[in-house]
């Protein structure tokens, strides 16, 4: 993975709202194709991802490379900090809870510490919009996403060694990393897989009755196996070529 020089920034931060505000530099080679973001290479995202973003009030184009985000808790720049220690195949993301940040002793680990909740991705900043706002029938970008492994203390492997027998797959995900496929959607915010998974293979663990109508189907886009970033309509009623011959079985 690598990028070419760019055109020096020229902006004049505002730094009282700094914190509120992230650099985002677009890659010019993402040998991970199968993934949009790795939170290892962070703030370097891959062109398709870099280039969906929206050019609006979520992203201010610096030049060619760069961009200007939001940084807020639920954004995808928070995605790239998500603790691979709480994430879990059955239970989601979650972070440590904020009574940690207001005075209290941080717990010195993190694994299996699942105590606030933190499915709420919406993804609206890779959303195609138009100058009324977003359609109902255009149709919606999901995101898929490695989380890096971080170094883990002595403390982290003597806990963690409590949980091996009974949840691997937990186990494995804090080793190795986690593959989550983003979906922006309050009934099914994402799904996630330990190590390196294919885009294709996570995507078929999607339940067959989440793009039905009339809450949403699939368009022929999200179908293509080759389609990167995969779309959805929420209001079509008129399944795709694939949903009929798949009948009540999703395929990608």
């Amino acid at each position: 993975m690598k990028s070419s020089a760019f055109t020096p920034l020229a902006y004049q931060n505002d730094w009282d709202h700094f914190y509120y505000r992230q650099y985002c530099f677009r890659a010019d080679e993402w040998p991970e194709s199968d993934f949009d973001l790795i939170s290892s290479t962070w703030p370097i995202v891959s062109p398709r991802l870099f280039d969906f973003w929206v050019d609006r009030h979520h992203a201010e184009a610096l030049n060619q490379r760069t961009k200007l985000l939001e940084n807020v808790g639920n954004g995808i720049g928070a995605i790239s900090k998500i603790n691979p220690r709480l994430v879990h195949p059955k239970l989601g993301i979650y972070d440590l809870e904020d009574k940690f940040r207001v005075g209290r002793t941080k717990p010195t680990s993190a694994i299996h510490r699942f105590e606030c909740a933190k499915n709420n991705f919406w993804l609206w900043e890779i959303q195609p919009t138009t100058e009324k706002g977003t359609s109902s029938r255009t149709p919606r970008r999901v995101l898929y996403v490695f989380i890096s492994p971080q170094q883990l203390s002595q403390e982290d492997l003597s806990i963690l060694e409590r949980y091996r027998k009974e949840e691997p797959d937990y186990a494995l995900g804090v080793e190795k990393g986690w593959s989550i496929l983003f979906l922006g959607m309050s009934d099914l915010n994402n799904i996630c897989r330990p190590g390196k998974v294919s885009r294709e293979l996570l995507a078929s663990q999607i339940p067959g009755g989440f793009w039905t109508p009339p809450r949403a189907t699939i368009s022929r886009a999200a179908c293509d196996p080759h389609c990167r970033i995969h779309h959805h309509h929420p209001q079509r009623t008129k399944a795709c070529r694939h949903r009929r011959d798949a009948g009540s079985e999703t395929r990608w």
